[in-house]
């Protein structure tokens, strides 16, 4: 299947790991990922859309990436965006 992360057509740039179990709510199967949020913030940031350092800690995103992976040419940072 072509387009897809095994084939190499869209890179590995980092992952996060986590225990959810403390997480559960009521009515919700445990194991359902919400990791979609995450992944959308992530890659708009790493494109330049949206703030490289928009998080609460500003080297949030940062330390997502994998270790070999570097931090993108695209990134832009929240003084690099006008307001308004």
């Amino acid at each position: 299947m072509p387009g897809w992360v095994g084939d190499g057509t869209w890179a590995v740039v980092g992952e996060q790991s986590r225990d959810d179990s403390a997480y559960t709510l009521p009515g919700v199967p445990p194991k359902i990922s919400f990791t979609s949020h995450f992944a959308s913030d992530f890659l708009n940031a790493f494109h330049g859309l949206t703030p490289w350092d928009a998080m609460h800690d500003p080297a949030y995103f940062e330390k997502q990436l994998l270790p070999d992976a570097h931090v993108p040419p695209t990134r832009r940072f929240k003084n690099d965006i006008p307001v308004g």
